[in-house]
This record gives C-alpha cells, structure tokens and sequence, in this order.
C-alpha cells in the first residue's frame, strides 16, 4: 500500500495541539468504526516482544473523547501499537492529541489504515468504500486509485468484496477462500454467491458445515470461474426481450443500462471480453417470464372472447 495517500485538503488534518505525551492506556479507548477487523495475533505478540525491548517508536494518534470523561481519549491511529502495547504489560504509550471532529478521525484512520502493508483485502475494501461515504465529493474510485498508486480496476475490486454474504466474508477471513476465490464470488449476486460457496466445497451441503470445517479446502479458481461461466453468465444477445425496453420489468430497467451487464461495469469485469453478459440469472428469468406473459397475454383474451358454441348440433335435437 502506498504511504502518499492525503487528504484533499491541508486544513483536512488540523495542527498538533500537543507534543507527544505518555498516556495511560486505560484512559484510551479503540473506536467502533475502525475499518480493521482483523488483527493478526502471531504479528502482535512479535510487535509487543519489541516494544517490551525497545518501547513504541512512532506516538500513536488520539483526540479527547468526544462523549465520555474528561481526560479520556479515543484512539484514532494506531490499534496495533496500542493492543500490542497492552501484551507487552505497559501501562502507558506515548501519543498525540489532536481536536477532531467526528469526520476527521474518521478520514485519518482510514487513511492511516490503508497505508498499512498488512491490511486484510476485505478491511482495505471496507476503507475504500467508507472513504467514499465520507466524502463522495472528493473520493472516487478514480482519486482513490491515484493516492494509492493502483488501478481503478484494483480499487474496485477491493470495494466490490465489501458485497460479500457474511458466509463468504467468514470463510475469506478464516483463509478458506483467498482473495482471487472472494473476488469471483463478489461479483455475483446474494443468491448466487451461496451458491457459488456451496460449489467451492463440494461435499458440503450448507455454508455453516463449511465454516465448521477447518480442514475444508476449496475447488481452483479456475474450476469456480468454469461454474460461473456455465451456470451464472447469460448472453443477452440471445435474450427473446428487447434489452434496450426499460418497461418490460420496471423496477430494474433496461439491460442496455443495467450494471450487472458486463459492459456497463468495465472496472468489475475488466477480464471478460464479452460485453453482453448478464451476471443475474433470476432476474433475466424474470424478464423472460414477463415478455411470455406480455405476447400470451392478449391471445389468452382472445381465446376466451371467441363464441362459445356449446355442443355439436345434433339433429333432431331442435
């Protein structure tokens, strides 16, 4: 990860209100928005062996708490050296006070944790896209890309795993999807992306015996993509509806404009060559469904507006 990731602005980061200080820990809290939820236990207890030796090189970053007792603060930079800290059995660590607004801290601790080399794919998608929330007028996917010295592709595709069903962010937290296997999976929709998991594992029938499963080891992305391919991907040239007809299925519109068509989302599908695919099934069918209802429709009431002439005339019957 890039360390050139800044603010737009200067003023975005206010001045240092404070030298460093030693600050007790038990006056520091973590904050509950911190994009990092994983925090790799075996890399803190060798962090807290070399602060034991040589103490915490680089101040952590705090702000008095905005909502609790005085002389409290909230952490905003610095979570690894902090936990590490409490291991290590110190009982202070030197920090910097800054006044932040609720936004600010936010910004920074993004910012500080993106920089980070170690960061869990999810938790760096968790971050982009918290960015954006923050400051949709200056983060874009394309500004984003630039700070962080990658390819909007890259970047989209890190926000995209923030879309994951819980199952599969379990599973790509635990080490049994990697990150080629999430991305793939990502880009399906909620319903699909069970069972894109299920057929990962073959064997198992629900995604909790996955979860249990410690050993479990899934199939080669290669072999999840060959599934993708034949059970997800719908080619919309052959689709009986007009693609471009946003009435014939209000409630999502035309495909020509849909951004689960291929083509209209280039940074999520850089890879596949055919512009035309539709990567959700269910919906297509659904389309499908309402075509056959609009051209049955009419000869139906047709059908049913015809003379009914009863029985065939006998004779003699008059």
């Amino acid at each position: 990860m890039s360390d050139t990731m800044v603010t737009s602005e200067a003023k975005a980061v206010p001045p240092v209100v404070s030298s460093v200080q030693d600050i007790p820990l038990e006056r520091i809290h973590e904050s509950s928005s911190n994009p990092r939820r994983v925090f790799d236990e075996a890399q803190l207890r060798e962090l807290a062996s070399n602060i034991q030796l040589h103490g915490v090189l680089q101040a952590i970053l705090v702000r008095p708490s905005p909502n609790c007792a005085r002389g409290t603060y909230e952490l905003v930079a610095g979570a690894r050296r902090f936990r590490a800290s409490k291991l290590a059995g110190k009982n202070t660590i030197p920090a910097t006070v800054r006044n932040l607004t609720d936004a600010e801290a936010q910004e920074l601790r993004l910012i500080e944790n993106l920089q980070r080399s170690n960061i869990h794919e999810l938790d760096e998608g968790i971050g982009y896209r918290s960015l954006i929330d923050l400051r949709p007028d200056f983060y874009t996917v394309e500004t984003i890309a630039a700070q962080v010295a990658k390819s909007p592709s890259y970047v989209k595709g890190r926000i995209s795993l923030t879309e994951l069903i819980l199952a599969a962010q379990t599973a790509f937290y635990n080490g049994r999807l990697t990150v080629a296997h999430a991305l793939e999976i990502a880009r399906l929709q909620p319903r699909d992306q069970e069972k894109a998991l299920l057929e990962c594992f073959p064997g198992h029938r629900s995604t909790g015996s996955i979860l249990k499963d410690r050993k479990a080891e899934a199939l080669t992305v290669r072999q999840l993509r060959e599934w993708i391919e034949r059970e997800i991907h719908l080619d919309l040239r052959n689709a009986p509806f007009d693609t471009e007809d946003p009435n014939l299925l209000p409630a999502t519109g035309a495909c020509s404009t849909c951004p689960k068509r291929t083509g209209n989302n280039p940074l999520l599908f850089p890879e596949i060559k055919n512009k035309s695919l539709c990567m959700d099934p269910t919906c297509h069918q659904t389309k499908v469904q309402a075509f056959v209802q609009l051209r049955v429709g009419p000869l139906m009431k047709k059908d049913k507006a015809r003379p009914d002439f009863g029985e065939p005339f006998l004779a003699g019957s008059h």
